[in-house]
């Protein structure tokens, strides 16, 4: 037996034996919070799953300044950006390059994830219109369809709580560091919400903006919501809301590793840039017509406009998308006789064109060449689960899904589409052994599509159709144990298997006279665990400790035995929250990311990407005079520590220094 089998199953065993070791329940409500894991809101312990959950007081009170910043904190994700928080790349479970691809991010329901690799927008999304984020680990591909292979996150956006609801938070701040210099931090968030007993209306307005931490990496943001929604029965309700979004950022770009080691605050592109216009309109409604049958409907539209100077590609582009999804789906619930049964089953409709043209100057006078593209995708599901027993729960699900990508480049006689086909199926049993805790079993396959870009090179005039889509399975067993407020952990450990997953191949190099191409790699496997430990050992002392784990590798062909480039086996984060007077919370944390390998380096020849250690802190103040008033000052990387998270074909893309910010929210 391996090394890594033998310390999978000791695992497994000491996971089995924590989730049933029969604490007495104290307060089974502490964990009793409504998620919506299995397209269906549920509690936390009736679930079969390993997920986290971000309320909107974690939020208030973190002082962070934007999604993925506040996400960053979360042991198992991990962030890769170019600039900014802008062109941040998310990873789950295990993934490299293009990993945002295999983590999808919704937003009630809606898809943030693009047709292309030019990633999500983090920052079209205020943080003062969260409600909650549920980060769900691990495949989920039956209920949630494309993407859904390394993890989801719900974002799940609030209306008013009270009659009238207003809200602000001012934030100012800056980059302080010995290395990089002095960058300006702003921001500005507004919420006001009127409410009835038959509507809720609401309105958000933010701004940010930031000098930014090394040269060349300014980023500025202003952001707009408005919705709406009506209850005209007590069983019916429909909402529709508005946002807009205008974010403007610089592009430094990446450095070599002796730029980087000494002088890491240059920018050697001096003159690339990017703007995005966002606007979207959605929608949704509920009816529950019976007792037994419950109908939901979530959609809505979006334009986005994305307009790159890159002159150090000689390549100024205006890229325009049109997206329209629609996510009909109804939920049975028959809970008598022998066996309770719950049905949730649904479709998913989702098409994106866009319409790019390149030019070979700024004032866009000469055109290199334009093109089409578009990802039109269609799936049904359904979910069944039977109640065994008042403990026991076993679930099967199943879904059909197909895609039809289309490229059309008329100066290169280019005019292609593909189709692409998916059925996946999946399992689990959950298993409550006490009030207070659950254990699960769960497996399935899992899928994603090609990227539009990922399946044609644009530049060359090229459609590969022997690109295939990624497909896999995965398997896990995790489990949730609390016992009151004095403690709560969350466990899990998986296996996943890639088939053909897609990565960028270029045999010489960036600047070699082979472009490369996108390939299907050999079988990916990977381990792991995810672990979550809340300890208030006392009244005014609680402690957090989230560690995750994973063993990425090749499993066959030139590489078996390598490891998948940009994959950290360890990131561990540890938070000690200390409140020694009422109203007063000192919060000092510590994060470890461990080595990895450097993107496109399959072979494990080159240069790894250093791990590196970081000290956060976080002081908040509730104000004695007004309890609806809070201060939280924030600094992050407070050691100053130079690293570099992202490292691609030798190019360093570095990352922020000591960071020190205050805020000022008011809620009422």
């Amino acid at each position: 037996m391996t090394r890594a089998r033998s310390g999978f199953i000791s695992m497994a065993m000491v996971l089995l034996a924590v989730c049933t070791s029969g604490l007495t329940a104290q307060e089974a409500s502490e964990i009793s919070v409504e998620i919506t894991a299995e397209r269906v809101e549920e509690e936390i312990l009736s679930t079969a799953a390993h997920t986290t959950i971000i309320t909107a007081e974690d939020i208030e009170s973190s002082g962070a300044a934007s999604l993925v910043t506040l996400l960053e904190e979360v042991a198992g994700i991990q962030f890769r950006s170019y600039s900014g928080p802008e062109q941040a790349q998310v990873n789950m479970r295990g993934f490299g390059e293009n990993s945002y691809g295999r983590v999808l991010v919704l937003v009630d329901g809606k898809r943030l994830n693009r047709m292309d690799m030019q990633g999500i927008q983090w920052l079209s999304v205020p943080l003062q219109r969260v409600e909650k984020i549920e980060i769900v680990r691990g495949g989920n591909s039956v209920l949630y369809g494309n993407s859904a292979v390394g993890g989801v996150i719900n974002i799940i956006t609030r209306g008013p709580v009270n009659e009238r609801e207003f809200s602000s938070t001012l934030l100012y701040g800056g980059h302080l560091s010995e290395t990089y210099g002095w960058g300006q931090i702003n921001q500005q968030q507004v919420h006001a919400g009127f409410g009835g007993s038959d509507y809720d209306l609401d309105v958000d307005f933010e701004h940010q903006s930031t000098d930014g931490y090394r040269d060349r990496t300014f980023h500025e943001s202003i952001g707009a919501n408005v919705n709406f929604e009506g209850r005209p029965r007590d069983l019916l309700s429909g909402r529709i809301g508005i946002a807009y979004n205008q974010t403007s950022y610089e592009l430094p770009g990446s450095l070599t590793k002796t730029q980087f080691e000494e002088t890491p605050e240059i920018a050697v592109n001096q003159e690339d840039a990017g703007e995005e216009y966002f606007l979207s309109f959605d929608g949704g409604a509920e009816w529950m017509p019976t007792t037994s049958l419950s109908l939901f409907l979530d959609g809505g539209y979006e334009y986005q406009m994305k307009v790159y100077d890159t002159a150090s590609w000689s390549s100024y582009s205006d890229t325009a998308y049109n997206t329209g999804q629609i996510n009909p789906r109804f939920v049975i619930d028959l809970p008598y006789g022998a066996v309770p049964l719950k049905i949730v089953a649904g479709g998913d409709v989702y098409v994106s064109a866009l319409e790019k043209a390149d030019y070979s100057d700024k004032s866009r006078d000469t055109l290199n060449y334009e093109y089409d593209s578009s990802l039109q995708t269609y799936g049904g599901y359904t979910d069944l689960s039977a109640s065994l027993s008042d403990e026991l729960e076993a679930s099967v699900g199943a879904r059909y899904d197909a895609a039809r990508i289309t490229a059309v480049k008329e100066s290169d006689g280019l005019d292609e589409s593909d189709w692409h086909r998916a059925l996946v199926y999946d399992g689990a049993l959950r298993w409550n052994p006490t009030n207070n805790s659950k254990v699960y079993l769960k497996g399935g396959t899992i899928f994603r599509y090609p990227f539009t870009d990922e399946q044609t090179n644009f530049g060359a005039g090229t459609f590969n159709a022997e690109l295939k889509p990624e497909t896999g399975w995965n398997a896990e067993l995790g489990g949730t144990l609390a016992a009151g407020r004095a403690f709560t952990s969350s466990a899990s450990i998986y296996i996943l298997q890639m088939q053909d997953e897609i990565a960028f191949f270029d045999p010489d190099g960036w600047l070699g006279p082979d472009p490369g191409s996108n390939i299907n790699l050999d079988k990916t496997r990977r381990i792991g665990g995810d672990l979550e430990i809340l300890y208030k050992p006392m009244e005014r002392v609680e402690t957090d400790l989230a560690y995750s784990y994973v063993r990425a590798e090749f499993a066959d062909g030139s590489n078996e035995g390598n490891t998948v480039p940009l994959v950290p086996a360890h990131t561990v984060r540890g938070t000690v929250n200390l409140l020694p007077v009422n109203g007063l919370e000192i919060e000092p944390a510590v994060s470890f990311v461990s080595e990895a390998y450097q993107g496109g380096d399959n072979t494990n020849t080159g240069d790894k990407v250093e791990a590196y250690w970081l000290a956060d802190l976080v002081i908040r103040y509730q104000l004695p005079i007004d309890e609806d008033m809070m201060l939280v000052l924030r600094a992050e990387n407070l050691l100053d520590a130079v690293y570099s998270p992202f490292v691609q074909y030798d190019g360093y893309y570095p990352a922020a220094g000591r960071t020190v910010t205050l805020s000022v929210s008011y809620r009422n």
